[in-house]
């Protein structure tokens, strides 16, 4: 509330059964994330899920080169 947000999301990041962290979504009008637009975020979370899940990797292979 503080921070002006009407309307908030807290949406888990799942790949491949492990738990990859939070999503957070905030709108400053009322009522404008609903379950319709949970609908689609159910849709679009494999895909950023997948992303961060190769860059984590791809991070973490980085640093293993470095200290390589």
């Amino acid at each position: 509330m503080e921070s002006g947000y009407q309307s908030y999301m807290l949406l888990p990041i799942i790949h491949e059964e492990e738990f990859l962290g939070f999503m957070e979504i905030g709108s400053p009008n009322k009522f404008e994330l609903h379950k319709g637009m949970l609908k689609v975020m159910g849709e679009i979370l494999p895909v950023i899920s997948m992303a961060h899940k190769r860059f984590s990797t791809e991070v973490q292979n980085q640093i293993e080169v470095v200290i390589q």
